[in-house]
This record gives C-alpha cells, sequence and structure tokens, in this order.
C-alpha cells in the first residue's frame, strides 16, 4: 500500500488535519477528512446493526427510539464534523450523543442475553 504512494508521490494522510486553519484547508485535506469521517461511521455500524437487531426482538420500542436516536446523532455528528465555521472539528461535538444511544442498546443487549440464561 505504501509502495504506491511513494511511487506516485502521494503524501502521507495526516493524522492531525484539523490542526490547521480551515481557510488553509485544500481538497486533499479534505477528502482526508471525509474518509475519516467514513472509517468512524463504518466501525461503528456494525456494532450498531447487530445490537439494534438483537435488542429490538425483546424491546421492539425501545431500540426503534434508539435507533432513531442514534441515526440523528450520527447525522449531526458529520454535519458538525464537516462544518467550516467550526475550528478543529469541534463542531462534532453536537454529535456525540450517539455513544449514549449506542451504549444503551448494548445494554439491552446484555440484559436480553442475562434473561436468556435464566
Amino acid at each position: 500500500m505504501l509502495e504506491p504512494k511513494r511511487l506516485h508521490s502521494s503524501p502521507r494522510p495526516s493524522s492531525h488535519v484539523l490542526t490547521q486553519p480551515r481557510s488553509l484547508i485544500d481538497s486533499r485535506t479534505q477528502f482526508h477528512m471525509l474518509n475519516h469521517l467514513r472509517s468512524n461511521y463504518m466501525e461503528n455500524e456494525t456494532s450498531f446493526v447487530a445490537s439494534l437487531l438483537v435488542a429490538g426482538l425483546r424491546f421492539p420500542i425501545a431500540s426503534t427510539v434508539l435507533g432513531a436516536g442514534w441515526i440523528v446523532s450520527r447525522i449531526l455528528y458529520a454535519v458538525g464534523y464537516t462544518n467550516p465555521n467550526k475550528e478543529n472539528g469541534k463542531g462534532r461535538l453536537i454529535g456525540l450523543p450517539f455513544w449514549l444511544f449506542q451504549l444503551g442498546l448494548y445494554g439491552l443487549v446484555g440484559y436480553s442475553g442475562v434473561k436468556m440464561l435464566q
């Protein structure tokens, strides 16, 4: 993976792209920001969908509410992360409650598992 990047003189992506002032962010940096956002989403989506399915078998209403909250929070996270008016990606903080919804689903899955063993 790194060898083709060296051959084409493509620089390694900076893990600190948000430390630059927004006025200096070019299209390559914008691409890396969007790619980071997509990667973060994909990491969380798998466990979210699985827990939503399992928790929904026993708690359909609660799972629906938690799932809808997770989706809205992820949209706010994405919009805030790419907001050019917020420095250092601070706009993403508005969407951080998605963790609460995700942890709520994990709790329902754990509770369901314990009840199945009894």
